[in-house]
């Protein structure tokens, strides 16, 4: 049997991915995706005094964990009188925004905390979907 020499082996080093590393990787390209993909609901920028509101509630509270994951769950086309009832007050009202020919979409901020926000659009009397803003 042979042992190679030392000049002969290949000494490059190729670094190998585990499996954590490709979770990190989608998780960082996911969120990149999240902030940037924000034009349809009107948000060019994330900072709360960027949102511009055309109405402020006089009182809001934050939206808690609980009712975050309900609000991810429920489905499009969910009467907005349901949808609301589930949800605190919105912490300000955005401007109306044309999202389809023909349909106005009204727009809701719900403070997440000092630095993210979530957008609940409806159309109508029916929910149309959220999307959350960070700062």
């Amino acid at each position: 049997m042979q042992v190679p020499s030392p000049e002969n082996t290949n000494t490059s080093f190729v670094p190998k991915l585990t499996l954590k590393d490709g979770l990190f990787a989608s998780i960082a390209v996911l969120s990149l995706a999240i902030v940037w993909d924000s034009k349809i609901l009107g948000q060019t920028s994330a900072t709360a005094p960027d949102l511009q509101c055309t109405a402020r509630a006089k009182t809001s509270q934050l939206l808690t964990a609980s009712q975050l994951t309900e609000l991810t769950q429920t489905r499009e086309g969910t009467a907005k009188k349901t949808v609301q009832s589930r949800l605190p007050t919105a912490y300000c009202q955005l401007s109306n925004l044309s999202v389809r020919a023909g349909a106005v979409a009204q727009r809701e901020v719900f403070q997440l905390s000092s630095s993210s926000w979530m957008v609940v659009m409806y159309e109508g009397d029916r929910f149309m979907g959220s999307r959350q803003v960070i700062q």
